[in-house]
């Protein structure tokens, strides 16, 4: 299944580097003309604001898994996967995946059973 998630990822390669650098700051300038003056030029390079991380940061804080269940003959049920999430702490450790997923749209993880 790993490998699976490192074919994606690869072949979304170019996307997610361009996302990763918008979240950083790293973005493209705002169009101006060659003609424009110094103080446009001042101005526009000003106006470049890095809102992404609060994008991400905000939904982020209130996002946390607390169980999986499966519905079997019309019971719930805990499944499998939770007792393997659990086993390897991923309660602790969710935060960055929850990150990944808002910033980048998909986020994986491997574990040990």
């Amino acid at each position: 299944m790993a490998d699976l998630g490192l074919i994606r990822l690869k072949s979304e390669r170019e996307r997610l580097d361009r996302i990763d650098r918008y979240i950083r700051g790293e973005h493209d300038g705002p169009y101006l003309p060659r003609s424009a003056s110094e103080e446009c030029k001042l101005l526009a390079k000003r106006a470049v604001t890095n809102w992404l991380p609060l994008l991400v940061k905000a939904p982020a804080q209130s996002l946390a898994v607390e169980g999986f269940r499966r519905q079997v003959g019309g019971v719930h049920t805990p499944a499998p996967e939770w007792e393997v999430w659990q086993a390897n702490r991923m309660d602790a450790r969710q935060a960055p995946v929850m990150r990944a997923a808002l910033t980048f749209g998909q986020s994986f993880v491997t574990v040990l059973p």
